[in-house]
């Protein structure tokens, strides 16, 4: 019997059952409806019976088939598993001999590359045995130089040391010589001092005699002058007396004359001899010479007691000033053997230093290395107008911070479009708050460097490596900028504070044109020039004296405009996007809003999308470079240049998928790119800004279309 009857049977049997079972009950039953009766419900059990095992049997049979069903379900199922399997091992064998060739392919390249490198390794290997055997060889020769040198050091000293020690003990008796005869000089002073107050004493007398001793010679000299004239006129007055007495015995002539003549004369004679008689004889002016005498031998004697003073005086300093170089040459000798041992302790120092290889060359960059991974964000599926817009109503409700969506879209759109970013404006309108925040609400800080005014080139901003030291002088700005080497994940915004403090093109030469290239894999700045040489620990993403900046970088500066800055030079300019804060955003209507952690995958994913519009899109960007680079060259021959184009087709684009318009894009970076570039306010300027206004009012009447660009023409006609 086969399962579908037996269950039919089965059916059959139970639908009869309740039927026979329904018999109406009577009241008087007779004996052989008794029976009937028993039989029946002897049947019925029997029935009941029969219907319970023909159940059983079916139940049986169903869970029988439906065991065969599910093997043979599972057989199909088994069947279909295995043919899929055995296709997608088919395309996978496929795909596999397809990687498989491509990696033999990769394979044998870098198996060449393998052996080049290898044969360059061989190479370096024989050179930096030869070095090392070279350096072992300049080692040893060192040491032995070294000992040699300590050796003649150490003689040279013990020599030295030696014959100072003779000379010290000559100089101290000598010194003790000295000092004796300093104690006889002395003694000799003292009594000279006496004598010479003595003889000073004496000696003011004698100025005085020898003052009065001048006047009698000059008396003297005066008086036998006059004494001599006298004589001589006493004389001829005598020879013309005896002459006139002879005359006058011989002629007698007149003799009452001659006798008054005579009385004359012999009146002068006594009025002479008066004279001659007040002065001093010749007993007392040899007196007077003889004290004079006296006085020149005192003054004499005086003279070589000072000399004699002069010359001990001199001799005792001379013992002081002897006695005074002895002991600098005593604290000179300790000074030397200190300095002997502090050039040995450094020089075991450097040597120890040098011979070891474990020193960590960029110290802090290495403590970085060690910390902890930064945690990985997930997904959050936002366009980038959903992230403007979150970005901005955050600020106004968490931070109290108000800026206009065209701040927001400037700032995202140029992150798009350049690594630079430059925040302009009056101090208060919140240039330094827009990077800070952003660091926030994106889940990654920013990092803030303030630049200072005696920053004038790359090591201010970079490091350097000394070579001396054997370590490279890390500064803030390369430990934040590995930082985001090792954290790829996150955006890293790095903010140069007062950028404009020093001159940008001379600190920030190096990443200016490492950032200028197209292919993120040539973004190297060399830290160490000469790797190959220097000796100790690298950091792990320093390769070969180099450090590859990653693509989650960026870089926002703030620039004030007064005394104490440089004016920005187009080759800043030029190279990165400048946001403009004219005045301090109104508060807006503050919409609730929570920052959102952005990895920099999905950040870069974003921007990338964006720069990319539709062929419409750039059909029309294409056609409004062309028509204000043809303002521009008509009336002031002024060119955009392919990276302002370039800047353009992707700043635009980002704007738009940021929630604003073309046009206003557009407006934003031909005010703030170029029409800066106009200089000169004469004429031919006044005429080509007059005439390009109208034709913006012209072709763009509407009020917001080019309002940035037109109140900038209008204020530079006002310059003129």
């Amino acid at each position: 019997m086969s399962n579908k009857n037996r269950r039919n049977k089965g059916q059959n049997t139970a639908s009869k059952s309740p039927v026979t079972s329904q018999v109406p009950k009577q009241t008087t039953i007779s004996p052989e409806e008794k029976e009937g009766v028993d039989i029946k419900q002897k049947l019925v059990a029997e029935g009941e019976a029969e219907k319970n095992r023909i159940i059983d049997e079916a139940k049986e049979e169903a869970r029988k088939v439906v065991a065969t069903e599910k093997e043979k379900i599972k057989a199909e199922y088994i069947s279909q598993v295995k043919e899929q399997a055995e296709n997608d091992a088919l395309e996978q064998r496929k795909k596999i001999l397809s990687d498989a060739e491509e990696l033999k392919i990769d394979t044998e390249t870098k198996l060449k590359q393998v052996e080049e490198e290898s044969k360059s390794f061989e190479e370096r290997s024989k050179i930096l045995e030869k070095q090392i055997k070279e350096y072992n060889e300049r080692f040893l020769k060192f040491n032995a130089q070294k000992e040699t040198y300590k050796n003649e050091i150490s003689l040279m000293f013990q020599t030295e040391l030696e014959e100072l020690q003779k000379r010290k003990e000559t100089l101290e008796k000598e010194k003790y010589q000295l000092e004796q005869m300093n104690t006889q000089l002395e003694r000799n002073i003292s009594f000279s001092n006496a004598d010479k107050e003595e003889l000073e004493y004496e000696l003011s007398n004698y100025n005085e005699l020898y003052q009065e001793n001048a006047k009698f010679k000059a008396s003297i000299s005066r008086l036998e002058s006059e004494n001599t004239v006298l004589y001589d006129q006493v004389n001829g007055l005598q020879k013309e007396i005896n002459e006139k007495n002879n005359k006058l015995l011989r002629i007698g002539d007149d003799p009452q004359r001659l006798l008054m003549d005579n009385d004359a004369l012999n009146k002068e004679i006594i009025k002479l001899r008066d004279v001659l008689a007040n002065t001093p004889d010749i007993s007392e002016i040899e007196k007077l010479r003889e004290r004079n005498q006296q006085y020149s031998q005192i003054q004499q004697q005086n003279e070589t007691l000072r000399t004699e003073k002069i010359k001990i005086e001199k001799e005792l300093f001379n013992a002081k000033t002897y006695q005074a170089d002895l002991e600098n040459k005593d604290r000179f000798i300790r000074v030397l053997e200190l300095q002997c041992t502090e050039l040995q302790t450094e020089l075991d120092r450097i040597t120890d230093r040098y011979n070891k290889n474990s020193t960590k060359v960029f110290a802090g960059l290495s403590r970085i290395d060690e910390e902890v991974n930064y945690p990985n964000h997930g997904k959050t599926n936002k366009t980038l107008k959903e992230f403007c817009t979150g970005f901005k109503n955050w600020l106004a409700s968490k931070k109290g911070l108000y800026y206009t969506d065209a701040h927001i879209r400037t700032f995202i759109a140029g992150m798009a479009s350049s690594r630079i970013i430059i925040l302009e404006g009056m101090s208060g309108t919140g240039k330094s708050s827009l990077p800070r925040e952003f660091g926030e609400f994106i889940g990654s800080p920013t990092v803030r460097i303030p630049v200072q005014s005696s920053w004038k080139d790359r090591n201010d901003l970079l490091g350097f490596y000394n070579d001396f030291e054997k370590r490279y002088k890390e500064t803030d700005f390369i430990k934040a900028i590995y930082n985001a080497v090792r954290d790829t994940d996150n955006i890293h915004c790095i903010l140069l504070d007062e950028m404009n403090i020093s001159r940008i093109e001379y600190y920030f030469a190096d990443l200016l044109s490492v950032l200028e290239e197209p292919d993120s894999s040539k973004w190297k700045i060399s830290l160490v020039p000469d790797a190959a040489s220097v000796k100790g620990e690298m950091p792990k993403f320093i390769h070969n004296g180099e450090l590859l900046l990653s693509e989650n970088i960026w870089f926002a500066g703030t620039a004030n405009k007064d005394d104490s800055t440089f004016t920005i030079t187009d080759k800043v300019y030029d190279r990165a996007i400048v946001l403009d804060f004219k005045e301090r955003a109104q508060e807006p209507t503050i919409l609730q809003s929570s920052n959102i952690n952005v990895s920099s995958s999905e950040f870069q994913e974003l921007i990338k999308k964006a720069v990319n519009p539709s062929s419409g899109d750039r059909k029309k960007i294409d056609e409004m470079i062309e028509y204000l680079d043809f303002k521009m060259q008509g009336h002031f021959e002024i060119s955009f240049g392919n990276r302002i184009s370039s800047q353009i087709k992707k700043f635009v684009p980002a704007y738009v998928n940021c929630g604003g318009g073309m046009v206003e894009a557009f407006d934003i970076l031909f005010s703030s790119k170029v029409l800066r570039k106009i200089q000169g306010y004469d004429k031919s300027t006044e005429k080509g800004l007059s005439d390009i206004l109208a034709e913006l009012n012209d072709d763009y009447p509407n009020s917001n279309d080019f309002t940035n660009s037109k109140a900038l023409i209008k204020k530079m006609q006002s310059r003129i």
